[in-house]
């Protein structure tokens, strides 16, 4: 079928203002024709506007006393309607697109139904925040995500043995915007009855402005019994309780790791580089055509139009090897290195 013309790129800001916006999305807000967003913050708005001033902020689609679904449904109406026009928008959203942002997932699946060109780019969700705030390896001992309300509406499984992180804990049941307490007393009865009266709980919101700091606090569940706690949550507010299965550890915490230290570090005065690490090629052409491809979506939409078309006029001076690489797919990787051969280790790191 005919791809119609118009396109949906959903990108996500981040939480903490203009800072953690991705040059991919940077990249897509001024190519746009135009950004309809949702932000938490002033300064990240401003941001927005001088890299694109043609804007609509759907903000104002919410009110007091008005669903949210409805408001959801709105929002992905105004960014259709811009891309039935043959525009090519832009929607933006705080922290990451796809997690818990209702209209973001709808919106593309509405644009792809109709033949429209979508897709999401991803961004930093307050969950990754938390990740670097309070020190926090998923992969030590598991973990499990849960939205407070669908916690207690689906009956949801708690496993003490895994870390847990509760989203949206000061909306819980709550399909307004109006934004009061409805059921946590039931949520800390839940949590009290997996993990206990004394068990840790960290509260989290992660921060807007450059100038703000991390709220980390320290709790006993049982402390979220107090109004003067119950007080200080909000929308934005994290729960994290860490695992209580002390038989889980990191990688570089077991049994003689403290031998191992000493030695590692006393071996980097006469380090080596390994025999297998290959070092990158300085100054390739191929290294500017994947920057160019990176940051510039109208480069990427003509390159993937036709690669043979656009390698040739690319003018940055590509070799035939390097024009083949990109054409093909193959040995991309291989022409920025030295030796070539890229290869991928464990968890998908480079080794």
């Amino acid at each position: 079928s005919t791809q119609l013309q118009g396109s949906l790129t959903i990108a996500g800001s981040g939480i903490a203002s203009i800072g953690q916006l991705t040059l991919q999305t940077i990249a897509a807000i001024e190519n746009a024709d135009i950004v309809c967003y949702v932000l938490n913050d002033p300064a990240a708005e401003a941001y927005i506007r001088k890299k694109n001033p043609n804007v609509y902020d759907m903000y104002q689609l919410y009110d007091d006393g008005k669903n949210r679904a409805e408001t959801y449904f709105q929002m992905v109406e105004v960014m259709l309607n811009k891309v039935r026009s043959g525009q090519n928008v832009v929607g933006l959203f705080y922290g990451h697109p796809g997690v818990f942002v209702s209209p973001s997932h709808r919106a593309i699946k509405v644009a792809r139904e109709e033949g429209y060109q979508a897709r999401m780019l991803p961004g930093i969700s307050a969950e990754d925040c938390l990740y670097a705030d309070l020190g926090v390896d998923p992969a030590i001992r598991g973990l499990l995500t849960y939205e407070a309300t669908d916690l207690l509406q689906s009956n949801r499984p708690l496993n003490p043995g895994s870390d847990l992180i509760l989203w949206q804990v000061g909306v819980i049941g709550n399909s307004g915007f109006d934004f009061v307490q409805m059921e946590f007393d039931k949520l800390v009865a839940r949590l009290e009855e997996a993990y206990g009266a004394d068990g840790e709980l960290t509260h989290y919101i992660a921060p807007v402005l450059p100038i703000d700091e991390p709220v980390i606090e320290k709790l006993k569940i049982s402390d979220l019994k107090k109004e003067e706690i119950k007080k200080k949550v909000n929308p934005g507010s994290t729960f994290y309780i860490p695992s209580n299965d002390p038989t889980r550890r990191g990688a570089l915490d077991f049994e003689g790791a403290e031998k191992l230290r000493k030695v590692a570090i006393s071996a980097l005065a006469n380090h080596q580089p390994g025999k297998n690490y290959n070092p990158l090629k300085e100054n390739t052409a191929i290294a500017e055509a994947l920057e160019q491809l990176a940051l510039d979506p109208g480069s990427l939409q003509e390159f993937k139009a036709d690669r043979q078309s656009w390698v040739d006029k690319s003018g940055l001076g590509l070799n035939d090897a390097e024009k083949n690489a990109l054409v093909t797919g193959q040995g991309v990787k291989d022409m920025l290195l030295l030796k070539g051969k890229f290869s991928i280790g464990i968890a998908g790191r480079p080794s």
